[in-house]
């Protein structure tokens, strides 16, 4: 808070050596109207600018102490993975750096992690509104489109028929819309009918995944292995 109260005194310090000159000015050339109206752009101009250095500094600031904070708490959920005992205490960090960092870029990455806790735990409904919510807030485009084949797949393993049909119909959407969670949407919905018995439809998703080539080099789906091994299992 110390630092933060440093850089307004300077900008308040600027502002008050801004407003001194500028009326300095103004009194040698009041006749002169071109004059007034171009030195208050470069005033205005000038304190914008030191604004503007002000509030990048602000933000970086914050990201800073959102990431200290997550990786606190990430350290707290890899430590509930080996012992469950944690698990509320890293329910609670997560709820914790949410609350205390809600205007920060990492803001819903606290939620996804603590909506798979509850989803671990069987708390689906509540797991599922902490998984919509984040999603809603996640600026970052390519986690975003891997977080939806998520929540759709969070429905698909509930019982209830009507949120099963409503997972599955994101997934099909995904899997047609070119964006960076269409392999996995792909991947999944193909596994969906793979654990149906329903062999042709699987592979019809399945074949669907593209290689990506530049010149010689062909790019393979991470899936491609997953998908190789499973069909393997027919022969």
């Amino acid at each position: 808070m110390s630092a933060m109260r440093d850089v307004l005194t300077v900008f308040q310090n600027i502002w008050t050596d801004f407003v001194r000159v500028a009326k300095k000015q103004l009194q040698a050339q009041k006749n002169d109207r071109f004059t007034r109206i171009f030195f208050i752009i470069v005033v205005i101009g000038a304190f914008g600018y030191g604004g503007f250095r002000g509030y990048r500094w602000f933000i970086a600031r914050r990201e800073a102490k959102a990431q200290k904070v997550f990786l606190e708490s990430m350290q707290l959920y890899m430590e509930a993975k080996a012992d469950p005992s944690k698990t509320e205490d890293v329910l609670g960090a997560f709820s914790f750096g949410y609350d205390q960092n809600k205007s920060s870029n990492l803001a819903p990455f606290f939620l996804f992690f603590k909506s798979k806790l509850l989803s671990d735990q069987g708390k689906h409904e509540e797991a599922l509104q902490l998984m919509e919510t984040a999603i809603k807030e996640c600026t970052d485009k390519t986690m975003k489109q891997f977080y939806e084949v998520k929540f759709a797949l969070m429905k698909i393993d509930l019982k209830d028929q009507t949120q099963k049909s409503e997972g599955l119909a994101q997934l099909e959407k995904i899997a047609v819309t070119e964006n960076s969670g269409r392999d996995m949407a792909l991947y999944y919905l193909g596994l969906h009918y793979w654990n149906a018995d329903d062999v042709a439809k699987a592979r019809e998703y399945w074949e669907k995944i593209p290689e990506t080539k530049e010149g010689r080099i062909v790019t393979r789906s991470p899936f491609a292995d997953r998908i190789k091994e499973k069909l393997e299992q027919l022969t």
